[in-house]
Parts: structure tokens; sequence; C-alpha cells
């Protein structure tokens, strides 16, 4: 244990209120008293040297910097306030985040610690998958203090002096290792002086957003003067240094591969004054869906369940989703996708789901896309919506889609948007109302060549079409960079 002389710490945190400036003293003085140099901006002034060289000499000199993350804490940290509030917390955001870069991801000094459960999801995400302490009872304090002083609860016994003998089988086979044929082919990610470069911070997670430290090859691209360029990293943070261009070059797309699992990739955009913190999802090659009892399932999405019984009957829907579970289990995950991605879209206080009178459950129900009938009143809807600038029209969709009349695609993100295709010649009467087929899908590529991206993430199509997982782990992440829920379709993948 060390002298309790020799353990520096400082606290970064928001003034978010009165009540959260008194308990981050609480915590200081608490500290203090157990015997640990803790620093905090309220036992200062006016330090002479202003106050952003004060926090960056903290930040510096300290052994240990617990980062308070709150909503207002992560706001600030990316620098999403308004202008001339929150500096200090933006201030320490990046000192914290270019000692990481320097590092190279490893970290042992930056600690994020919470007072309610629910602002884990507001830590920063550079400090994702770091331990993270809640302080909202003693033995939250208590596990944070031997992190601190190095008092861990248990110590391994030393090592035996020999190593077990076991009995060898007989027989050998040769292993071919081609990883330095794949290494050479590649060129190394450029190196770019911060000042005239963007930083982000790649944060690699795997299966249900647990952190992902494996090796892993990063490949990163941004359509016009950067060819995609790689290079072999360590996750589950992995720092990334661009050129800036200061116009469309500094949107980056970012491709990630490991043994073993599916290929999964992300974007961000490069600006050498804002830190990206981009984030992606790795799934396993052998990655299966698992549905939940259909009792579950409704109780878990009661909406969703609503979805799929629409113009039927309850029992109709659970025998058709028990049956897709067993037998096409990707056809279901996609309609869950889009389930779920409809859910998120707001059309005029309603969401598209609102608008369907029938789910059509046959052999046109595929991996990447379902079939419906509508009210076509949602047409006029999107069209507004488009006016707006929230959808695209797909001009001569009939190409595409035969027998099409008009088409829509989701701009919300870079890739995976909802796409809503109509057949207003398809009539079908449900309820009183002449509804028309509509074709919902996901779109990844459309929008990606047109910006010369598409090659970067060659492997998201299987047999032409979309794969329903690449668009789980892509929504996810989408959902993952902009700190929204989690992407839920109602199933786990495994």
């Amino acid at each position: 244990m060390q002298s309790s002389m020799g353990i520096r710490v400082f606290i970064s945190y928001s003034h978010d209120s009165q009540e959260h400036i008194d308990r981050m003293w609480d915590l200081s003085e608490r500290l203090r008293s157990d015997g640990i140099d803790c620093r905090i901006d309220l036992q200062e002034q006016s330090p002479d040297v202003g106050w952003p060289n004060w926090c960056e000499r903290q930040v510096r000199q300290s052994e240990f910097v617990l980062v308070a993350s709150t909503e207002t804490y992560l706001r600030r940290y990316q620098g999403d306030e308004q202008t001339g509030v929150g500096r200090g917390v933006n201030w320490e955001g990046f000192v914290i985040t270019q000692a990481l870069y320097e590092s190279e991801g490893k970290n042992r000094k930056f600690i994020p610690v919470i007072f309610e459960a629910g602002d884990r999801r507001h830590i920063p995400s550079v400090l994702g998958s770091y331990t993270c302490y809640d302080l909202s009872d003693s033995q939250g304090y208590n596990k944070l203090f031997r992190r601190l002083t190095d008092q861990p609860e248990r110590r391994a016994i030393p090592v035996a002096g020999e190593i077990r003998k076991m009995l060898a089988r007989e027989g050998k086979r040769e292993e071919k290792d081609d990883s330095s044929a794949v290494r050479s082919s590649l060129r190394p990610m450029p190196v770019v002086e911060r000042k005239q470069g963007g930083l982000a911070v790649l944060s690699i997670f795997e299966g249900e957003g647990r952190p992902f430290a494996g090796q892993v090859l990063i490949r990163v691209h941004n359509g016009q003067d950067v060819s995609p360029t790689g290079d072999y990293r360590n996750g589950p943070n992995v720092p990334i240094m661009v050129p800036f261009h200061d116009g469309p070059g500094d949107w980056y797309a970012v491709n990630v591969s490991a043994d073993g699992y599916r290929d999964s990739g992300c974007f961000f955009k490069a600006d050498p004054k804002v830190l990206a913190q981009p984030a992606v999802l790795l799934l396993h090659n052998s990655t299966k869906p698992q549905f939940a009892p259909w009792a579950e399932f409704k109780a878990g999405h009661p909406e969703a369940a609503a979805f799929l019984a629409v113009g039927d009957t309850e029992a109709s829907a659970q025998a058709h989703y028990d049956a897709f579970s067993r037998s096409a289990p990707d056809s279901l995950a996609c309609l869950l996708n889009l389930t779920q991605a409809m859910a998120e879209i707001a059309l005029g206080g309603r969401t598209p789901l609102s608008y369907f009178k029938q789910v059509c459950w046959d052999n046109t129900m595929t991996q990447d896309r379902f079939f419906g009938y509508v009210d076509p009143a949602i047409i006029p809807i999107v069209r507004a919506a488009a006016a707006k600038g929230e959808f695209a029209e797909q001009k001569g969709c009939a190409t595409f889609h035969p027998g099409s009349t008009c088409s829509w695609k989701q701009v919300a993100f870079p890739i995976a948007n909802v796409q809503l295709t109509f057949y207003e010649h398809d009539k079908k009467v449900i309820d009183g109302v002449t509804c028309v087929k509509i074709e919902p899908d996901i779109d990844l590529y459309r929008e990606l060549l047109a910006h010369g991206l598409g090659e970067v993430f060659p492997n998201l199509l299987s047999h032409g079409l979309t794969n329903p997982y690449a668009v789980f782990s892509l929504r996810w992440t989408t959902a993952e960079d902009r700190h929204r829920p989690a992407f839920d379709p109602g199933y786990e993948v495994a």
C-alpha cells in the first residue's frame, strides 16, 4: 500500500446544481479525511495561472482523476453545450482525451464515478470500457478507496515454482500463419500533428455491449484523398488521427475486422476542435438470434407485439412468430429490426407503424425486407417530411423495386436508414380503408456508393441481401454514438 502522502487525486465535474456541487465537496473532504490529497476547484478562488492552466496542471500532476459523470458533464465534455457555458469541463475533457491518446488508450489514471445508476450511460465513451464506481452508498466508496490506495480485497497466491505436468497426445499438425502477408499489404494509418488533424477515439464492443480487448484490424477511408489504410490495434479503445480538410473529405469511414467476428464499421467527422468518439459492435461469425417466448416478448415490447398482430388476431401473430423463429430466423430478425427502426421515426406525431393495416406473413418476408398494406394517408406525410429534409426521395425506384411508384429513404444516419417504398397500384380494402402495398427495408449502400465509401464495408451483404445482424450492429453503433437509448428490436444475438 502506498503512503497516503503519495496519492494525489483531482475531481473533474460539472456544476450541475448546488446539490451536486455540495456532493463533490463532501467527496473531496471524505477522501482528505481518509488520508488522500484530493484537489477540487472549490478549494481555489482565482488561481494566479488562470483556470485553464490550473485545470490542466491538476490533471497532469494528479495520480488519479475522478470523472464525475452526469448528463451535463457529458454534454460539456463533448463540446455540445452552448457557447461560453461549461468551458472548464470542455477543457478538462480535451486534456483527458489527449492524455489517453498519448498513452495509446492504456488507462490507469482516469476513473469514472457516478452517484446515480442512470448516469452510467453518461460516462464519456472514451472511458466507457473502464471500471466505474457508484458512490451512492458506502460500499461503492470503499471499492474506490481500495483502488486509489492499492488495497484489493483479494490477493493471488504466489505462482508455483514448477509447471504441472500433463500427458501429451501423439501427432502434430502444421498451422499456416499468413498474418505477415496481410500486414505487409496494409499501409499504416497516417500520423498527423494534432493541430493539423482530427482526433477520434474508437470504442470497440462485442456481444451485448461488452468491451472488446482483443486485436483488431482498423481500416480508415474518406473516399477522397485517404484511401483504405489499415493497422492492427488492440481494443477496447483505439485512438485514430486523420487529416483535416475543412470540407467533405472530413467524413471518415472506419472498418473493423477481428478473427472470428463479422466485420463492422462506423463513421466520424474529423475536427481539430472536437473529439470524435465513434463506437462499433462486433458480432461473432456464428451469431444466432435468440427469440424470447411470445409472452415474454409481448411483455417487454408491447408496441412491437401489437404491430405484428395488426390486421389479424394475436393468436395468429404468435403462431407466425413461433414458426418464423424456427424456420426463418433471419427473416424474423429483419422484421423486428424494421419494427424497432420505424418506431423511432416521427411522422407528424405518429410513427410509420400506426399507418399499417396488415403485415404480409408469407414468402415475401426475407432477411432484408417485408411487405404489408398501409393507409395511403402516410404518403403525403412522408412527402412533407422529405420537404423538411428528414427523408430523401429515391427517384427511379421502379428500377430497384419493380412495380413501385414512389420511395423515400430516411436520412437521419450516415448508414442503415429505413427506406419506405410504395406500390400504389397494388390495393386492398382493409377495415373499410383502400390500402396500398408498402415495402420497408433498411438500405446500407446507396448513399455510401455516391460518396465512394461502399467498398469500406464489403461484408455487410450476404448473397446480395442485407444481413440483419449487420443492421443490428450498425443501428446499435449509431445509438451509442449519439447517446440515444440502445437499439432494442426484441431479440438477442449469441
